[in-house]
Protein backbone atom coordinates (compact mmCIF):
# COMPACT_ATOMS: atom_id res chain seq x y z
CA UNK A 1 0.00 0.00 0.00
CA UNK A 2 1.48 3.57 -0.51
CA UNK A 3 2.10 5.94 2.29
CA UNK A 4 -0.12 8.72 3.12
CA UNK A 5 1.04 12.09 1.61
CA UNK A 6 -0.40 15.81 1.50
CA UNK A 7 -1.45 17.14 -1.34
CA UNK A 8 -0.80 20.75 -1.97
CA UNK A 9 -2.05 22.20 -5.34
CA UNK A 10 -4.60 23.28 -7.52
CA UNK A 11 -5.75 21.27 -10.43
CA UNK A 12 -6.38 22.85 -13.82
CA UNK A 13 -7.99 21.23 -16.80
CA UNK A 14 -5.70 21.55 -19.77
CA UNK A 15 -7.58 22.60 -22.61
CA UNK A 16 -8.62 20.09 -25.27
CA UNK A 17 -8.15 20.69 -29.15
CA UNK A 18 -11.32 21.70 -29.99
CA UNK A 19 -11.61 21.16 -33.74
CA UNK A 20 -11.55 17.56 -33.36
CA UNK A 21 -13.81 15.68 -35.87
CA UNK A 22 -16.04 12.75 -34.44
CA UNK A 23 -14.41 10.52 -36.95
CA UNK A 24 -11.28 10.69 -35.11
CA UNK A 25 -12.63 9.79 -31.82
CA UNK A 26 -12.77 6.27 -32.72
CA UNK A 27 -9.25 6.19 -34.81
CA UNK A 28 -8.00 4.80 -31.65
CA UNK A 29 -9.36 1.54 -29.89
CA UNK A 30 -12.57 1.19 -32.12
CA UNK A 31 -12.63 -2.15 -32.27
CA UNK A 32 -13.90 -1.70 -28.36
CA UNK A 33 -17.10 -0.32 -29.71
CA UNK A 34 -18.58 -4.01 -29.68
CA UNK A 35 -17.80 -3.73 -25.55
CA UNK A 36 -19.75 -0.67 -25.04
CA UNK A 37 -22.59 -1.76 -27.45
CA UNK A 38 -22.96 -4.76 -25.47
CA UNK A 39 -23.20 -3.04 -22.14
CA UNK A 40 -26.16 -2.27 -20.90
CA UNK A 41 -25.82 0.33 -18.30
CA UNK A 42 -23.79 2.35 -21.02
CA UNK A 43 -26.06 2.56 -23.79
CA UNK A 44 -27.70 5.26 -23.84
CA UNK A 45 -32.06 5.37 -25.01
CA UNK A 46 -32.68 7.90 -27.85
CA UNK A 47 -34.35 10.29 -25.60
CA UNK A 48 -31.11 11.50 -23.14
CA UNK A 49 -29.64 14.55 -23.66
CA UNK A 50 -26.37 16.03 -23.01
CA UNK A 51 -28.49 18.55 -20.52
CA UNK A 52 -29.88 15.39 -18.24
CA UNK A 53 -26.27 14.49 -17.20
CA UNK A 54 -25.92 18.52 -16.26
CA UNK A 55 -28.86 18.43 -14.32
CA UNK A 56 -28.59 14.47 -12.58
CA UNK A 57 -24.77 15.69 -11.66
CA UNK A 58 -25.93 19.11 -10.13
CA UNK A 59 -28.63 17.97 -8.28
CA UNK A 60 -26.56 15.26 -7.13
CA UNK A 61 -23.49 17.95 -6.19
CA UNK A 62 -26.15 20.08 -4.14
CA UNK A 63 -27.64 17.45 -2.48
CA UNK A 64 -26.28 17.69 0.61
CA UNK A 65 -27.21 21.24 0.99
CA UNK A 66 -30.40 22.65 3.19
CA UNK A 67 -33.77 22.86 0.64
CA UNK A 68 -34.19 25.70 0.52
CA UNK A 69 -30.04 26.76 -0.59
CA UNK A 70 -30.30 24.20 -3.72
CA UNK A 71 -30.37 25.90 -6.89
CA UNK A 72 -33.68 25.93 -9.58
CA UNK A 73 -32.12 23.34 -11.65
CA UNK A 74 -35.41 22.94 -13.42
CA UNK A 75 -35.37 26.54 -14.50
CA UNK A 76 -31.72 26.73 -15.26
CA UNK A 77 -31.33 24.51 -17.45
CA UNK A 78 -34.19 24.39 -19.94
CA UNK A 79 -35.28 27.89 -19.95
CA UNK A 80 -32.96 28.90 -22.50
CA UNK A 81 -31.60 31.93 -20.71
CA UNK A 82 -32.09 33.40 -17.29
CA UNK A 83 -32.66 36.62 -16.14
CA UNK A 84 -32.28 35.57 -12.38
CA UNK A 85 -30.25 32.40 -11.26
CA UNK A 86 -28.11 31.15 -9.45
CA UNK A 87 -24.38 31.05 -10.06
CA UNK A 88 -23.50 28.61 -6.89
CA UNK A 89 -19.86 28.45 -5.92
CA UNK A 90 -18.25 28.02 -9.55
CA UNK A 91 -18.30 31.73 -9.58
CA UNK A 92 -16.62 31.94 -6.17
CA UNK A 93 -20.00 32.95 -4.08
CA UNK A 94 -21.98 31.33 -1.71
CA UNK A 95 -24.98 29.12 -2.80
CA UNK A 96 -27.41 31.77 -1.30
CA UNK A 97 -26.00 34.66 -3.17
CA UNK A 98 -28.55 35.48 -6.60
CA UNK A 99 -26.96 37.50 -8.91
CA UNK A 100 -28.37 39.13 -12.36
CA UNK A 101 -26.41 36.83 -15.39
CA UNK A 102 -27.36 35.67 -18.69
CA UNK A 103 -26.24 32.00 -18.01
CA UNK A 104 -27.04 29.44 -20.63
CA UNK A 105 -27.06 25.77 -20.72
CA UNK A 106 -24.21 25.50 -22.85
CA UNK A 107 -22.31 27.43 -20.29
CA UNK A 108 -23.82 25.64 -17.26
CA UNK A 109 -23.27 21.96 -19.15
CA UNK A 110 -19.27 23.15 -19.69
CA UNK A 111 -18.28 23.84 -16.23
CA UNK A 112 -20.40 20.12 -15.17
CA UNK A 113 -18.38 18.71 -18.24
CA UNK A 114 -15.02 20.37 -16.77
CA UNK A 115 -15.88 19.12 -13.01
CA UNK A 116 -16.43 15.72 -14.37
CA UNK A 117 -12.66 15.87 -15.91
CA UNK A 118 -11.28 17.23 -13.17
CA UNK A 119 -12.60 14.35 -11.33
CA UNK A 120 -11.10 11.64 -13.86
CA UNK A 121 -7.61 13.81 -13.61
CA UNK A 122 -7.58 12.99 -10.11
CA UNK A 123 -8.56 9.29 -9.90
CA UNK A 124 -6.49 8.53 -12.31
CA UNK A 125 -3.60 9.93 -9.96
CA UNK A 126 -5.16 8.18 -7.34
CA UNK A 127 -5.89 11.61 -5.44
CA UNK A 128 -9.02 11.48 -2.60
CA UNK A 129 -9.83 15.26 -2.17
CA UNK A 130 -11.87 14.30 0.73
CA UNK A 131 -13.61 17.94 0.77
CA UNK A 132 -15.00 18.43 -2.26
CA UNK A 133 -17.55 20.34 -0.95
CA UNK A 134 -19.39 23.48 -3.62
CA UNK A 135 -17.23 25.73 -1.98
CA UNK A 136 -14.04 24.55 -2.87
CA UNK A 137 -15.10 24.50 -6.91
CA UNK A 138 -14.33 27.78 -8.59
CA UNK A 139 -14.20 28.97 -12.51
CA UNK A 140 -11.49 31.69 -13.61
CA UNK A 141 -12.29 34.82 -15.48
CA UNK A 142 -11.25 32.88 -19.05
CA UNK A 143 -13.66 29.78 -17.68
CA UNK A 144 -11.86 27.52 -16.60
CA UNK A 145 -13.00 25.32 -13.66
CA UNK A 146 -10.48 24.68 -10.76
CA UNK A 147 -10.59 22.38 -7.94
CA UNK A 148 -8.86 23.79 -4.53
CA UNK A 149 -8.27 23.75 -1.01
CA UNK A 150 -6.28 20.09 -1.53
CA UNK A 151 -5.27 20.77 2.75
CA UNK A 152 -6.49 17.79 3.53
CA UNK A 153 -6.57 15.36 0.30
CA UNK A 154 -4.65 12.51 0.50
CA UNK A 155 -2.67 10.30 -2.64
CA UNK A 156 -2.97 6.66 -2.66
CA UNK A 157 -2.01 3.99 -5.37
CA UNK A 158 -4.32 4.75 -8.21
CA UNK A 159 -5.03 1.07 -8.63
CA UNK A 160 -7.15 0.77 -5.44
CA UNK A 161 -8.13 4.12 -5.53
CA UNK A 162 -11.94 3.66 -6.61
CA UNK A 163 -13.99 6.33 -5.20
CA UNK A 164 -13.59 9.69 -5.09
CA UNK A 165 -15.06 11.10 -1.76
CA UNK A 166 -16.88 13.97 -0.66
CA UNK A 167 -17.14 15.22 2.77
CA UNK A 168 -19.83 12.43 4.01
CA UNK A 169 -18.53 9.66 2.15
CA UNK A 170 -15.35 8.19 2.90
CA UNK A 171 -14.76 4.13 1.71
CA UNK A 172 -13.67 2.36 4.58
CA UNK A 173 -10.18 0.75 3.11
CA UNK A 174 -7.08 0.76 4.64
CA UNK A 175 -5.28 0.92 1.33
CA UNK A 176 -6.54 4.41 0.40
CA UNK A 177 -4.61 5.65 3.16
CA UNK A 178 -7.08 6.35 5.75
CA UNK A 179 -6.71 6.92 9.02
CA UNK A 180 -7.56 4.43 11.64
CA UNK A 181 -10.29 6.65 13.44
CA UNK A 182 -11.71 6.86 9.97
CA UNK A 183 -11.84 2.90 9.97
CA UNK A 184 -13.24 2.31 12.88
CA UNK A 185 -15.93 4.08 12.67
CA UNK A 186 -17.35 2.25 9.53
CA UNK A 187 -16.46 -1.05 10.49
CA UNK A 188 -18.81 -1.16 13.55
CA UNK A 189 -21.88 -3.33 13.08
CA UNK A 190 -23.58 -0.17 13.67
CA UNK A 191 -22.92 1.48 10.94
CA UNK A 192 -24.53 4.11 9.45
CA UNK A 193 -27.08 3.42 6.95
CA UNK A 194 -26.26 5.29 3.39
CA UNK A 195 -28.52 6.53 0.83
CA UNK A 196 -26.35 6.48 -2.43
CA UNK A 197 -28.90 8.25 -4.14
CA UNK A 198 -28.37 11.48 -2.09
CA UNK A 199 -24.77 10.83 -0.88
CA UNK A 200 -23.15 11.02 -3.90
CA UNK A 201 -20.05 9.02 -4.38
CA UNK A 202 -17.42 11.26 -6.45
CA UNK A 203 -16.45 8.26 -8.79
CA UNK A 204 -16.06 8.84 -12.60
CA UNK A 205 -17.20 5.34 -13.45
CA UNK A 206 -20.65 6.71 -11.90
CA UNK A 207 -20.77 10.05 -13.56
CA UNK A 208 -20.04 7.76 -17.01
CA UNK A 209 -23.23 5.97 -15.83
CA UNK A 210 -25.17 9.04 -15.39
CA UNK A 211 -23.84 10.85 -18.19
CA UNK A 212 -25.61 7.34 -20.62
CA UNK A 213 -28.07 6.53 -18.97
CA UNK A 214 -29.68 9.78 -16.93
CA UNK A 215 -30.24 7.58 -14.21
CA UNK A 216 -27.98 6.90 -11.01
CA UNK A 217 -26.51 3.42 -11.26
CA UNK A 218 -27.16 3.37 -7.18
CA UNK A 219 -30.51 5.39 -7.38
CA UNK A 220 -33.54 3.56 -4.46
CA UNK A 221 -30.99 1.44 -3.04
CA UNK A 222 -29.66 2.12 0.96
CA UNK A 223 -26.82 1.17 1.71
CA UNK A 224 -23.88 0.06 4.70
CA UNK A 225 -20.78 0.55 4.95
CA UNK A 226 -19.67 -3.30 5.07
CA UNK A 227 -16.26 -4.90 7.28
CA UNK A 228 -14.90 -6.29 4.09
CA UNK A 229 -12.66 -2.39 2.97
CA UNK A 230 -15.08 -2.18 -0.43
CA UNK A 231 -18.22 -0.12 -0.36
CA UNK A 232 -21.33 -2.51 -1.31
CA UNK A 233 -24.99 -1.70 -1.44
CA UNK A 234 -28.31 -3.86 -0.67
CA UNK A 235 -29.49 -5.75 -3.79
CA UNK A 236 -30.53 -9.16 -4.96
CA UNK A 237 -26.41 -8.97 -5.99
CA UNK A 238 -23.95 -7.23 -3.93
CA UNK A 239 -22.11 -4.87 -6.20
CA UNK A 240 -19.22 -2.53 -5.80
CA UNK A 241 -19.68 0.87 -7.08
CA UNK A 242 -18.79 1.80 -10.45
CA UNK A 243 -15.20 1.44 -11.21
CA UNK A 244 -13.67 3.63 -13.62
CA UNK A 245 -11.80 0.93 -14.65
CA UNK A 246 -14.09 -1.40 -15.42
CA UNK A 247 -15.45 -0.06 -17.60
CA UNK A 248 -13.88 0.13 -21.89
CA UNK A 249 -11.07 2.64 -22.68
CA UNK A 250 -12.97 3.64 -25.36
CA UNK A 251 -16.14 5.00 -23.20
CA UNK A 252 -13.59 7.11 -21.44
CA UNK A 253 -12.33 8.24 -24.55
CA UNK A 254 -15.52 9.25 -26.23
CA UNK A 255 -16.59 10.77 -22.86
CA UNK A 256 -13.55 13.13 -22.60
CA UNK A 257 -13.10 13.97 -26.50
CA UNK A 258 -16.71 14.63 -26.11
CA UNK A 259 -16.12 16.80 -23.73
CA UNK A 260 -13.19 19.15 -25.81
CA UNK A 261 -15.99 20.09 -28.20
CA UNK A 262 -17.91 23.48 -27.99
CA UNK A 263 -21.25 22.81 -26.64
CA UNK A 264 -23.36 23.64 -29.93
CA UNK A 265 -21.30 20.84 -31.63
CA UNK A 266 -20.94 18.29 -28.74
CA UNK A 267 -22.72 15.17 -29.65
CA UNK A 268 -24.87 13.22 -27.17
CA UNK A 269 -23.26 9.71 -26.87
CA UNK A 270 -26.33 8.30 -28.33
CA UNK A 271 -25.18 10.23 -31.76
CA UNK A 272 -22.13 8.89 -31.27
CA UNK A 273 -22.61 5.09 -31.08
CA UNK A 274 -24.81 5.73 -33.76
CA UNK A 275 -22.33 6.86 -36.15
CA UNK A 276 -20.36 4.09 -35.43
CA UNK A 277 -22.93 1.54 -35.87
CA UNK A 278 -23.68 2.96 -39.20
CA UNK A 279 -19.70 2.47 -40.43
CA UNK A 280 -19.62 -0.86 -41.92
CA UNK A 281 -16.24 -1.29 -42.53
CA UNK A 282 -15.35 -0.53 -38.65
CA UNK A 283 -17.80 -3.64 -37.97
CA UNK A 284 -16.22 -5.66 -40.15
CA UNK A 285 -12.69 -4.72 -38.54
CA UNK A 286 -14.22 -5.33 -34.78
CA UNK A 287 -15.32 -8.41 -35.58
CA UNK A 288 -11.68 -9.52 -37.54
CA UNK A 289 -9.87 -8.36 -34.34
CA UNK A 290 -10.22 -9.83 -31.44
CA UNK A 291 -7.39 -7.50 -29.39
CA UNK A 292 -8.98 -4.34 -29.45
CA UNK A 293 -6.26 -3.02 -31.64
CA UNK A 294 -6.83 -0.75 -34.66
CA UNK A 295 -6.07 -2.34 -38.12
CA UNK A 296 -3.24 -0.26 -40.55
CA UNK A 297 -6.64 -0.74 -43.32
CA UNK A 298 -8.86 0.86 -41.00
CA UNK A 299 -6.46 3.72 -39.76
CA UNK A 300 -5.63 4.78 -43.54
CA UNK A 301 -9.56 4.54 -44.38
CA UNK A 302 -10.02 7.22 -41.75
CA UNK A 303 -7.16 8.77 -43.09
CA UNK A 304 -8.19 9.28 -46.76
CA UNK A 305 -12.06 9.76 -45.69
CA UNK A 306 -10.62 12.62 -43.93
CA UNK A 307 -8.22 13.56 -46.70
CA UNK A 308 -11.39 13.63 -48.68
CA UNK A 309 -13.33 15.49 -46.71
CA UNK A 310 -10.31 18.54 -46.56
CA UNK A 311 -10.04 18.45 -49.97
CA UNK A 312 -13.47 19.08 -50.88
CA UNK A 313 -13.67 21.83 -47.87
CA UNK A 314 -10.36 23.55 -50.36
CA UNK A 315 -11.99 23.51 -53.70
CA UNK A 316 -15.51 24.62 -51.95
CA UNK A 317 -13.41 27.41 -50.18
CA UNK A 318 -11.72 28.39 -53.57
CA UNK A 319 -15.15 28.15 -55.52
CA UNK A 320 -16.56 30.33 -53.04
CA UNK A 321 -13.50 32.97 -53.31
CA UNK A 322 -13.99 32.83 -57.21
CA UNK A 323 -17.86 33.58 -57.21
CA UNK A 324 -17.04 36.72 -54.81
CA UNK A 325 -14.50 38.27 -57.08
Amino acid sequence: SVGRRRVHCVVKVPSCDKSSDISRIFEVESSLLKKVSGHRSIVPPPTIHILNFANHFLQLFFSHLPEHQQPPLTELFFSGTCSEAYIFPLFGVTMATKIKTGLTPERAVRYAYQLADTMYYLQQRGVIHQTLLPENIQVTSNDKVMVCNFETAIQTDPATCTLLVSHSLIAPSNRMGLSPEVLNTFNRRDAEIVDYSTQYPWNFGTLSVIMATGLHPLRNYPGRYLNEGKVKYRSHNYQNLPDINKYPSLFCRLVKRSLSCDPVRRPTLFQITSIMKKDSRTLTMMSSNGRGKTSVGARQSVHRRDSAREHSEVERSREQGTESL
